[in-house]
């Protein structure tokens, strides 16, 4: 990533190894849980866990505040929490929630399904 402290310190790259702990440390999960629903739903909160606190203990190491805008609109969605970038963005059509609509209007035109096929 070059060094750009925004990228290291994304939900994205924290998801990223995060999932790379989670698989590397599955023979733990399967000694813990029996398999089935019960693991993949430790195995969830394990992912949200520990992607969030791996994002907000790089953000602090690197003293990267750039993308600060994001946690506060993932917080504003599922809380009363409101500034003045949340009110912002969250006035736009297109940070909504999706609709449930949406998937079925979008495989009618095969954007779904080709998308699929080609990840």
């Amino acid at each position: 990533m070059f060094g750009n402290s925004m990228l290291l310190t994304s939900f994205y790259a924290s998801s990223l190894v995060s999932i790379w702990a989670i698989i590397a440390l599955r023979d733990r999960f399967v000694q813990l849980f029996r398999p089935g629903i019960v693991m993949w739903v430790m195995q969830g909160f394990a992912w949200v866990g520990s992607t969030v606190l791996l994002k907000f203990l790089l953000s602090t190491v690197l003293c990267a505040s750039d993308d600060a805008h994001i946690s506060g609109l993932i917080k504003s969605k599922f809380t009363s929490y409101k500034d003045f970038h949340t009110l912002m963005y969250t006035c736009a059509a297109e940070f909504d929630f999706l609709e449930l609509e949406a998937p079925l209007k979008y495989n009618k035109g095969f954007c779904l399904s080709v998308t699929l096929t080609l990840a």
